[in-house]
């Protein structure tokens, strides 16, 4: 039975949020009766109670709770509505329920009331409720009737060239380069997204993703005729609401419900495999994983899986699914008996979309989206039986057979141990073409011991950065530490080449330590291949390569440069276009043997899938090839335009258009002159309007969404930029590049940009574009960027800015640049970065760009953005641990916003500097102006910064030796902290908690706050953070008696804090190794070390955190009081060492 409830306090913060508004609003009181269903989809649905305030009136009401997304804009009334009135009018009144109220939105929580009337709503309940037999296998037959017969009684037939359509009509996005399913092959199963086929129990299934982007894998395939009708889209099991009869045996009521993503014409039979795919998602949480995983499997061999063949703990899971496809199957043969292939085509098709879009949800445990990959593979490999074609005759194991987890989620092993490789290594969505010759000599040569940096060069568009993507792929083998990209086609400033190379292998900055030492630390003593791509705008940089292969001896460097970087030891490599025939061969197998025509081939087929070399229109395609001198970059261009122009007339065009175009660019290479004739030719063919979509476009550095394109193309009045993007990306001179959500997400290639650029300053716009772009930038993140980062959603919009940096960078240099109007954007894309520079390690890039914004407003004098600049330098100062800047500067930041009166600057000023104060040990100093940014927080109703002052607070109590106040504070910085709903600041708050108990000599609940905490740094992506707490637990297992643990602890944190350049976690780590040493005994190893860690500390100005303070004060006491007059000498022995002698004394050991 569902169950009873009595309040709603047991919900997350952010749903009781918005019951609270929808009884604000509507001037309601609110009590739940029921919980009709509730878990894995994060949906809760509740039977409610709704008494108006006003009129006394009381009913029962159905109120579904879920999660908004961020910057999702719903019209969920619009779609409910347009629901009712395109459904057959018997079907809406009997099946679709009345919403009540507007939907309520708060934050990042909705509600939606529904009503059902004339019925009380107090035996409805949700599918997933249901756990008799008989019930479930009902529903099943009951939805395949409601959805085909009723709701979809006036269904349409549509004629279908190629099945690759219907499942991009379903899937859309969700297919595209960088989208989530990539990613979850790419770096959760570790395999290429391209691998054709999968090993799974022994069976080798298609990869659904890989089919559904490319045409040509599926060989000859037949047309064929598809159902097409109204598709809810989201029919999962919390979705249809149902009631029996009181003897239990018949359906006496079913609705569905939540139509936000209600979609009308399209393919049919997606709900269907949508639902069965969540009901499968609900077995998983009540049985065993791998139990329901064989189940999946078991579906691909069979279309109607019976029950001897069912494994014994799924027989009820899988009779409801029969029931269903039982239920279709009399339906094709009863309505449709000469369309039955098709439509059991359609069928499996279907099942493969839903299987891939729950792999698409990147919130799903790993074991729910490989289970909807499987799935969608499985269902797949249906299809290719039914209309006999070739299984794919290469394939890779999925997972680890034996290391699956056997619960939802618990840990997943998903690849292979061979194939789990670290690589960053970007996914190319066509084949390799070619190349064969010198993929070989270019991977032979990284082999040899002797050569440590080859240099791929040659003009832009030659194919260089992908032959260097694909010997990185053929190489993983050989590097074990890892095969690493590192793209620099944004990047003009030579010393930004180590911290790109550095946030490219996930090292963030910390501590003093510049980049360049940093990575040299890094990589000595590993076997890595580094591949630099674009290094033609930084060549200077060759001499950090050289510095860095000196360091790294295992290390070499794949270079992609249109010169050589001259530096010694240098190979350089060039990169020839594709081979073309010199005249037209005698056959067309002879013709389809060249390189470029392969390549022209591809490329056509992937705009017009039908489209093939012919003897009729073999002469125009060797002649396009020959006329773009086999440049890759040109073709795909060229062949782009075979959606609408055949070989014979694209030829043609070419002809007029680039004897025009000959005698642009005479101080070009010959090749260059003809790449950039080819982009004028495809940019001359566009629309005036598209011509200057795509040079406005040309402003962007690293990409734009589509919002950000309509933002700075809005001068071009009513055009459409959706279309004109669309046209533009068809056209090959855009490209689909990954995003963070499902907003999709576009860029150009340098050299097409550097085209665009060219036009925009022949039309004298340039300066207009740089302004448009800064401000918009700098509005976005003052706006929306800036305030998401301490919410619910924060770790997304850290993702978001971190996609956008290139943009955040173009944008400030050229405000600093201009500080006559730059000042505004400068300040206010500061003020809103400062916190992401830190999140993500970007640190010598924020002093730098906070410098920069201190000088352009010294001339200002007293002024908010002055204020602001001291603070936002103050900060980055004490996060690199110059404690001296920072406290000078947080200083003038705090009195120059209190003579101003200027409160905002204040707040932030006071909890900057007053942490400053406590990393000195000034904790009485640094409690006034915490309690002062308290009190302004608090007027400013900020959240987030009220409970981070609370909590520093509770540092400052803890430093003071007073622990139990500290532990007030922080019961008072806790509702705050989960009003802000920020993982980071609540892992904070619990860490702090932490840090109280071990203080007061609890470990017990120490480690349990530790543990809480440790899961939502990891959320949160808090690397230095993590590594601290790593440090911590070294602590707990010591005091436990696990003295190895310990030991292996403290190493591990030493390590991670020294690959972050932090001082003061290196000098903790030493203190730990010393206390644990003291522990067993080994007073006299024990005390240089300690000492050695107290010069790091001191080095920096620094004190140590209250709880280390106790535990090195025990230890400090302890041993002097053991060794007695020995203990000055080997104290100053550590008060010698430099930071690595007493890291290598640490590493060795008593």
């Amino acid at each position: 039975m569902p169950e009873t409830v009595v309040s709603f306090q047991s919900l997350p913060p952010e749903y009781q949020q918005v019951i609270k508004l929808a009884q604000e609003r509507y001037k309601i009181d609110l009590s739940p009766l029921q919980e009709l269903a509730g878990g894995w989809s994060g949906a809760i649905i509740y039977l409610v109670r709704v008494a108006s305030i006003e009129s006394g009136k009381v009913e029962h009401l159905i109120m579904k709770l879920d999660r908004k997304r961020p910057m999702a804009s719903s019209d969920e009334i619009s779609r409910h509505e347009a629901v009712q009135q395109l459904s057959p009018p018997g079907f809406t009144s009997q099946h679709i329920p009345d919403m009540v109220y507007d939907r309520v939105e708060a934050d990042n929580a909705l509600a939606i009331f529904y009503t059902i009337a004339g019925q009380s709503l107090h035996n409805f309940r949700t599918l997933s409720s249901f756990k008799h037999q008989h019930h479930l296998e009902s529903l099943f037959f009951a939805t395949n009737h409601f959805l085909l017969d009723e709701w979809n009684a006036n269904l349409k037939f549509e004629h279908v060239g190629h099945p690759q359509d219907l499942l991009k009509r379903w899937l859309g996005f969700r297919l595209d380069p960088g989208q989530k399913i990539e990613a979850f092959l790419h770096e959760v199963c570790r395999l290429h997204p391209a691998t054709p086929g999968f090993i799974v129990q022994g069976n080798i299934l298609p990869n659904p993703l890989q089919y559904a982007r490319s045409p040509g894998l599926w060989g000859t395939v037949r047309p064929g005729d598809a159902i097409v009708g109204l598709q809810h889209s989201d029919l999962n099991t919390n979705n249809i609401l149902a009631r029996f009869s009181r003897q239990g045996n018949q359906l006496d009521g079913y609705y569905i419900i939540d139509f936000a993503l209600f979609k009308e014409d399209m393919p049919l039979l997606f709900d269907h495999r949508y639902l069965e795919m969540s009901y499968l998602v609900h077995a998983i949480e009540r049985s065993v994983f791998t139990s329901v995983l064989n189940l999946i499997v078991r579906f691909g061999e069979h279309d109607i899986l019976e029950t001897e063949l069912t494994p014994i703990e799924m027989s009820g899971v899988n009779a409801a699914i029969q029931t269903g496809r039982t239920a279709f199957e009399a339906w094709v043969r009863d309505k449709h008996p000469s369309l039955q292939d098709d439509l059991w085509g359609q069928y499996w098709l279907a099942g493969t979309a839903a299987g891939l879009s729950y792999c698409h949800k990147a919130g799903q445990a790993d074991e729910i989206r490989l289970a909807g990959l499987i799935y969608a593979a499985a269902n797949l490999k249906r299809y290719f039986e039914l209309f006999h074609i070739p299984m794919p005759t290469e394939a890779s194991q999925l997972y680890a057979e034996g290391q699956i987890g056997s619960k939802a989620g618990s840990s997943l092993s998903l690849a292979s141990p061979a194939a789990k490789k670290s690589h960053n290594l970007p996914t190319p969505l066509t084949n390799f073409i070619g190349r064969t010759k010198e993929l070989a000599e270019v991977t032979e040569l990284l082999q040899q011991p002797e050569v440590r940096l080859i240099s791929l060069t040659g003009p832009g568009g030659t194919g260089k950065t992908r032959l260097a993507l694909e010997a990185g792929w053929a190489l993983l083998d050989q590097f074990p530490d890892g095969v690493y990209f590192i793209d620099l086609a944004q990047i003009s400033d030579p010393s930004m080449v180590a911290t790109t190379t550095a946030h490219s292998l996930g090292i963030r900055e910390g501590g003093s330590l510049p980049p360049l030492d940093k990575m040299k630390d890094y990589l000595a003593g590993k076997k890595f291949l580094l591949i630099f791509d674009n290094f033609e705008q930084v060549t200077k940089a060759g001499a950090d390569v050289s510095q860095l292969l000196a360091a790294a001896p295992g290390m070499k460097a794949l270079v992609t440069s249109r010169i050589p970087l001259n530096v010694r030891g240098e190979r350089e490599y060039p990169v020839l276009p594709l081979n073309t025939p010199p005249n037209l061969p005698k056959t067309l197998g002879e013709t389809l043997e060249y390189e470029s025509i392969a390549l022209f081939r591809q490329q056509a087929q992937a705009v017009q899938p039908r489209f093939e070399v012919t003897p009729e229109n073999q002469q125009a395609v060797v002649e396009i090839c020959r006329r773009l001198d086999g440049l890759p970059l040109g073709i795909e261009i060229a062949a782009a335009r075979i959606k609408m122009l055949s070989p014979q007339a694209l030829l043609k065009r070419m002809d007029q258009s680039l004897n025009l175009l000959v005698g642009g660019a005479k101080d070009l290479p010959d090749r260059h002159q003809t790449l950039r004739q080819t982009i004028a030719w495809s940019y001359d063919l566009l629309s005036t309007q598209e011509q200057v979509l795509f040079t406005r476009l040309g402003i962007f550095a690293g990409g734009f969404t589509l919002e950000a394109a309509e933002a700075i193309c809005e001068p071009m009045g009513n055009f459409d930029v959706f279309s004109g993007v669309e046209v533009l990306l068809n056209n090959s001179l855009l490209r689909q590049v990954p995003a963070v959500d499902d907003e999709p997400r576009f860029d150009m290639l340098q050299t097409i940009r550097e085209f665009a650029l060219e036009k925009a300053g022949e039309a004298g716009i340039v300066t207009e574009l740089r302004w448009t772009h800064c401000n918009y930038f700098a509005q976005l993140v003052e706006s929306e960027m800036g305030p998401g980062l301490f919410g619910s959603f924060s770790v997304i919009w850290l993702q978001r800015i971190n996609k956008e940096h290139d943009n955040f960078r173009a944008a400030l240099a050229w405000a600093m640049q201009h500080p006559d109007e730059g000042i505004w954007p400068s300040i206010a894309m500061m003020n809103a970065l400062t916190w992401f520079w830190y999140r993500y390690g970007h640190l010598k890039e924020g002093v730098e760009w906070t410098a920069r914004a201190l000088a352009i407003t010294e001339e200002l004098g007293e002024s908010p953005a002055r204020a602001l600049a001291l603070g936002g330098r103050s900060y980055l100062a004490l996060w690199t641990g110059d404690l001296n800047v920072s406290t000078e500067l947080g200083r003038q930041a705090v009195e120059m916003s209190q003579r101003l009166k200027f409160d905002t600057g204040l707040s932030m000023a006071k909890l900057g500097y007053g942490t400053t104060l406590i990393n000195q040990g000034k904790d009485r100093e640094a409690y006034t102006h915490l309690v002062d940014a308290v009190e302004l927080f608090d007027q400013q109703n900020m959240a987030w910064a009220k409970g981070t002052a609370l909590v520093h607070l509770a540092n400052a109590s803890l430093g003071l030796g007073n622990p139990h106040q500290a532990l007030q504070w922080l019961d008072m910085a806790k509702p705050f902290i989960h009003e802000s709903g920020d993982v980071w600041v609540m892992a904070f708050g619990l860490n702090n908690y932490g840090e109280v108990y071990r203080t007061l000599g609890d470990y017990e609940k120490a480690e349990q706050y530790y543990h809480r905490t440790e899961e939502l740094y990891q959320q949160a992506d808090a690397r230095g953070d993590q590594v601290r707490l790593i440090h911590t637990f070294g602590y707990i297992a010591m005091h436990k008696g696990n003295y190895e643990e310990a030991r292996a602890l403290f190493l591990e944190s030493l390590n991670g804090f020294r690959e972050l350049g932090n001082h003061r976690g290196i000098a903790e780590c030493l203190a730990g190794l010393a206390s644990l040493a003291t522990e067993q005994g080994q007073y006299e190893w024990a005390t240089p070390l300690l000492g050695a860690a107290q010069k790091q500390l001191d080095a920096i100005s620094g004190v140590w955190w209250p709880a280390d303070r106790v535990e090195i004060d025990r230890v400090r006491e302890q041993i002097q009081s053991a060794l007695k007059e020995k203990y000055d000498g080997l104290w100053n022995q550590g008060q010698a060492m430099n930071v690595e002698d007493a890291i290598a004394y640490a590493v060795q050991g008593t």
